[in-house]
């Protein structure tokens, strides 16, 4: 994503632009309407600028989150899910206002930790985990296994889990427009979950021992 920010800002020169983990935002003159013919209405300039460069490069994106006006909800709230696609089963767990101010990023990584854990109770020797995700930070930390400090103790308790039950384990990317269910869940929306995926069955989990800043006993 930083590489396609470069080229938005030095290359299609969409000025005062910015990013936090996968969010672009800016601002524009409010009377600067562009008709985006995709969308079929109309967006702020620098809106319809970054949304053709996507377009270009392939890079995928949803309407519903092409959002503009006086104020701008940059990261909304933050809940931690994982589900599993074969057992039909997911795990939701809403985080308080006790919760440390980590990024987005932070708590998807803590997520697949979660997913992990809970897959090897239900694995045999050499059997496979894939766990997919729509934040490419994530993949890419655990494909390198290469974190900043405070991540590292996620690392070293998925590669401890994966070496004591012997498993291979790997994290691919998905588009969100393709992660439908997952979406749904993490904003919460149980019961649209649960009309794209029937008989979804949905629990609450407890997030590893020092993930919201609780000591190990």
């Amino acid at each position: 994503m930083s590489l396609v920010i470069w080229i938005a800002v030095f290359k299609i020169l969409i000025h005062f632009l910015y990013i936090y983990v996968d969010n672009s935002f800016s601002f524009k003159d409010k009377c600067s309407l562009e008709l985006y013919t995709s969308y079929k209405k109309l967006l702020p300039s620098n809106i319809v600028k970054l949304l053709c460069l996507w377009d270009a490069i392939g890079l995928l994106h949803e309407e519903k989150k092409q959002i503009f006006g006086l104020e701008l909800p940059i990261i909304g709230c933050v809940d931690l899910v994982y589900w599993f696609p074969s057992l039909n089963t997911r795990f939701q767990l809403p985080l308080s206002g006790s919760a440390p101010s980590g990024t987005i990023f932070y708590f998807e990584a803590l997520s697949i930790t979660a997913a992990l854990l809970e897959s090897v109770v239900h694995l045999s020797i050499g059997q496979q985990i894939a766990i997919f995700t729509d934040k490419l930070n994530s993949v890419s930390m655990f494909k390198s296994l290469a974190a900043l400090l405070p991540y590292n103790w996620l690392l070293m308790a998925s590669v401890d889990a994966i070496i004591a039950a012997q498993l291979n384990f790997w994290v691919f990317f998905i588009p969100g427009v393709n992660n439908v269910v997952a979406d749904h869940l993490s904003h919460w929306k149980n019961a649209e979950a649960q009309l794209a995926l029937l008989e979804l069955a949905i629990h609450p989990f407890i997030p590893p021992w020092n993930a919201l800043g609780v000591g190990k006993k």
